[in-house]
C-alpha cells in the first residue's frame, strides 16, 4: 500500500437518504404516469365504447346505437354480407360517405330511443361496393357475377334460352346479341350483383318496369307521346288493350317502350309443304316445298319469312276455263 494514498471516503448517513429518497421519487413517478395513462384509457373506451352513438349517411341521420362497437359491427356485417362470394383484392366500401358521431356527455337528458331495427334501417340507405365481373351492354352494366367466366356462362345461357323457344326448327348460323356486350372487372353496387349465374340470367331475361304517367287536364294519347319523345305506335304498343282515344284525369299509361336489357337475335330455318294452288281440290291443287328463313327477336317473329329455295313436288293440274 502507498503510504501517501488517501483511503476512500466513506458513506455519509445523510448521502444514502438522498439516494433512497430519488429511488422512491422514480417510483412514485412510474406509478402515477401508470395510474394517468390507465385512467385515460378508461376513460376514453367508456366515451367511445359505452357511450351511444348516431349513424349519419350523407350527412343525414339515419339511427342510433347504444355504443360504438354495435354501430362498427353492424357496418362491418352489411359490407360482409354483401361482398360475401366477390373477390376480396379491396375491402368492400359503401357508395354513400358514412360517419359514427358520438353523441355529447348529456347525452341521457337527450332522451334517445334507440331501434332494435337499426341495422335494417341502415341497410335501406347504404350501398355496398364490391369487385365483380360486369356485363356491359352499350357501355352501361347490366348485372355482375364473381368471375368472367361465370359471366360468360350466363351470356351463354342468355342465347341459348332465346334459341331454344318455339318454334322447334334448327338454328340457321349463331344468334347474335344486338347491343355491344363486354365483360370486364370493375367495382358496382352489391345490388347489381348476383351470386348466382340463373339469378343473373333472370335480370337479362327481364324488362324492367315501365315508366308511367297519369293523365292530365287537356292530356291526349298524341300529346302525352310526344311529351315523352315517343313514336304514337310505339305509346299505343306499350299500352296495349287501352282505348287510347278515351282517356281520363288520373288514368296511368306507360310512356316508355319496357324491353329486356339484352336483344337476342335468332334466325330458324323452316321447311314446309303446301298446295300450289289455294283452295283447289286435293287432286288439282299440286304441292310444294318450300324453305324459308325467319328471325326472331327475344322470341317474337320479324316481318314475313324468306323464302329460299321452292321445290315442286307435285304439279298442279292446269285450272279450268270458264265458258
Amino acid at each position: 500500500m502507498n503510504p501517501n494514498s488517501t483511503p476512500p471516503a466513506e458513506p455519509t448517513p445523510n448521502a444514502d437518504r438522498l439516494a433512497l429518497q430519488l429511488h422512491v421519487f422514480q417510483a412514485l413517478s412510474i406509478l402515477l404516469a401508470v395510474l394517468l395513462v390507465l385512467g385515460a384509457g378508461i376513460y376514453i373506451y367508456k366515451q367511445t365504447q359505452i357511450s351511444p352513438v348516431h349513424v349519419d349517411v350523407n350527412g343525414q341521420h339515419v339511427t342510433d346505437f347504444t355504443d360504438y362497437n354495435a354501430a362498427a359491427r353492424a357496418l362491418d356485417k352489411l359490407r360482409s354480407d354483401a361482398a360475401d362470394g366477390f373477390p376480396s383484392s379491396a375491402h368492400p366500401q359503401f357508395a354513400e360517405k358514412v360517419q359514427i358521431v358520438r353523441y355529447p356527455s348529456n347525452w341521457r337528458d337527450l332522451q334517445l330511443a334507440f331501434s332494435d331495427r337499426a341495422a335494417d334501417d341502415l341497410a335501406q340507405k347504404l350501398h355496398v361496393i364490391v369487385n365483380a365481373a360486369a356485363i356491359l351492354a352499350d357501355n352501361a352494366v347490366v348485372v355482375a357475377l364473381p368471375s368472367k367466366d361465370e359471366a360468360q356462362k350466363a351470356l351463354d345461357a342468355v342465347t341459348k334460352h332465346y334459341a331454344s323457344l318455339p318454334p322447334a326448327d334448327p338454328v340457321d348460323g349463331t344468334p347474335k346479341i344486338r347491343e355491344k356486350v363486354t365483360i370486364v372487372s370493375r367495382r358496382v353496387p352489391a345490388a347489381l350483383a348476383k351470386k348466382k349465374i340463373a339469378d343473373a340470367v333472370q335480370v337479362m331475361l327481364t324488362a324492367p318496369p315501365a315508366q308511367t304517367y297519369t293523365v292530365q287536364n287537356r292530356d291526349t294519347g298524341w300529346r302525352i307521346a310526344r311529351k315523352f319523345h315517343m313514336r304514337f305506335d310505339k305509346f299505343i304498343e306499350s299500352n296495349a288493350g287501352r282505348d287510347i282515344n278515351r282517356l281520363s284525369i288520373g288514368d296511368t299509361v306507360n310512356v316508355s317502350v319496357a324491353t329486356p336489357p339484352i336483344t337476342v337475335i335468332v334466325t330458324k330455318r323452316s321447311q314446309r309443304q303446301e298446295p300450289i294452288r289455294q283452295g283447289a281440290s286435293a287432286d288439282r291443287a299440286g304441292m310444294r316445298s318450300l324453305t324459308t328463313l325467319t328471325t326472331y327477336v327475344n322470341g317474337v317473329a320479324q316481318g314475313n319469312p324468306e323464302t329460299l329455295n321452292v321445290t315442286t313436288l307435285k304439279r298442279a293440274a292446269p285450272a279450268r276455263s270458264v265458258m
